[in-house]
């Protein structure tokens, strides 16, 4: 590193600190007394120190547990942001200057390249997805889709509620991913989630009072949630199996499904929506998305990481093997829904397309087309439309 004076043009080598290979990423402090940069080692991942630009020694502040690229001093100079290690879910980091404390930004997902003004304004790079929710009116295919509640972030696995007039949703609007609801339009927005972390896949109770979400971290089940929507307070369901997700209500609304994350694939369960002993079914490895027929007498379910291909089993007799005649394959786990008379899908030919199983025909046949690939997600209203 070295030190140019703006007047003589004079290049100067900074005293070069031995813990190091070398330095990198050298930083003034607002007060221009101070240098924070990256001292790189030649087999472990970068530490952070400072030093006086007047000379002196260099003070070790923080060990990453991965690379980061650019850090800014805080106004106030007692604080340094970095971009993100790999163990902090690509959030930015503060870290403390005096004793090398850290904590995550959660406001700042997938951000990078820190800056800071004198009085204390952050700004940033955010990297991210831009996905929405749209909603196409069935009766009337001819209108243009609407978008519903519009974000810059990524939006996905929409659930009408079940009377129709609300819509619950998983966004990173805020940040980390978050359940949201609106109103049938996107109209009044709330988050429900509260404190807990990466939170989607939401599915509502028969009676739409309530509803059930997920956590999730690096795509493990961190557990199933159950938030009702009046009261806002999420309460976690106590199963004796760990690690699950994906929750799905029955439609009596005594149980919820969901699926259990294991070394060897994902494997369907159910308990009581109170909590308790979780029952297995006899399903294939990587079997996701569980959905009870309308009738509640099937669990229909999307089997295998690729190529999902639609199955079912006889709720009365979970222990038989599943059915597979004649059910489509869908693009991806999530996106196909159950309904009265049969299911909406994408098929598995056609990411652009949303198709209808007719199940007293067994045929299929083409809903609509979108201008792009469906993402993730597929939820009809209750009246059908």
């Amino acid at each position: 590193m070295f030190l140019l004076s703006m007047q003589s043009l004079e290049t100067v080598p900074i005293r070069h600190n031995p813990a190091c290979l070398h330095e990198a990423a050298p930083t003034f402090s607002h007060d221009g007394k101070q240098l924070a940069y990256i001292c790189v080692h030649s087999t472990e991942w970068p530490d952070l120190y400072s030093m006086p630009v007047s000379g002196g020694p260099s003070k070790f502040i923080h060990k990453f547990n991965g690379p980061f690229g650019r850090v800014a001093w805080t106004a106030d100079d007692t604080r340094l942001i970095a971009d993100p290690p790999v163990d902090t879910e690509d959030h930015l980091v503060e870290i403390s200057v005096n004793d090398g404390s850290s904590r995550t930004l959660s406001f700042a997902t997938k951000a990078s390249w820190p800056a800071i003004t004198s009085n204390g304004r952050l700004a940033f790079e955010m990297s991210s997805l831009n996905t929405n929710i749209w909603r196409k009116d069935l009766l009337h295919l001819e209108a243009p889709p609407v978008k519903i509640a519009p974000s810059t972030r990524e939006q996905n696995a929409p659930q009408y509620s079940p009377d129709g007039k609300h819509i619950a949703f998983e966004s990173t609007r805020a940040g980390d991913w978050a359940l949201w609801m609106s109103d049938d339009d996107g109209n009044n927005l709330v988050q429900l989630s509260g404190p807990i972390p990466n939170s989607g896949n939401p599915h509502w109770s028969p009676g739409g009072s309530k509803i059930a979400f997920d956590s999730k971290f690096q795509g493990q089940g961190d557990g199933i949630f159950v938030v009702d929507i009046g009261e806002r307070v999420p309460r976690k369901l106590k199963t004796n199996v760990s690690k699950i997700g994906d929750p799905a209500w029955s439609r009596d609304g005594k149980w919820i499904y969901f699926q259990t994350f294991e070394a060897l694939g994902h494997h369907i369960h159910r308990c009581p929506t109170g909590g308790g002993n979780a029952i297995a079914f006899n399903t294939d490895l990587h079997s996701t998305n569980p959905q009870e027929s309308w009738d509640g007498t099937y669990l229909y379910f999307a089997s295998r990481e690729v190529n999902h291909l639609l199955k079912k089993v006889p709720l009365a007799h979970p222990e038989l093997e599943p059915v597979t005649k004649d059910l489509p394959r869908v693009s991806t786990s999530t996106l196909w829904a159950a309904v009265p008379g049969g299911i909406y899908f994408v098929p598995v030919d056609n990411p652009n397309s949303l198709s209808y199983f007719d199940f007293a025909t067994r045929k299929v046949r083409e809903v609509f087309r979108a201008r792009t690939e469906f993402d993730d997600g597929l939820s009809i209203s209750p009246d059908g439309r």
